[in-house]
């Protein structure tokens, strides 16, 4: 199977009352050498440069499953249920 074609989605709010961004994802990555799918407890930031940082670095298992010669398989996205 080639690289998948699951479409993530990020999305990004901000809290006014405490100026900080967190983010929402579609999709948890949950890849061979993972006991279990990615969930940060770190969705949130001071800037919305940081907070995307963290939602991107939420994928960051997948570089090396893939340097680690494991195939690329739509089964590593897990769909997030609270997504909406």
């Amino acid at each position: 199977m080639g690289v998948p074609k699951t479409q993530i989605t990020i999305r990004i709010y901000k809290l006014v009352e405490h100026d900080l961004f967190f983010f929402a994802q579609s999709h948890f990555l949950h890849t061979p050498k993972q006991l279990d799918p990615y969930m940060t407890n770190a969705n949130y930031a001071n800037t919305y440069e940081w907070t995307l940082r963290r939602a991107r670095d939420t994928f960051g298992d997948y570089t090396y499953a893939v340097r680690a010669g494991h195939k690329p398989e739509e089964s590593w996205l897990v769909k997030n249920r609270d997504f909406r």
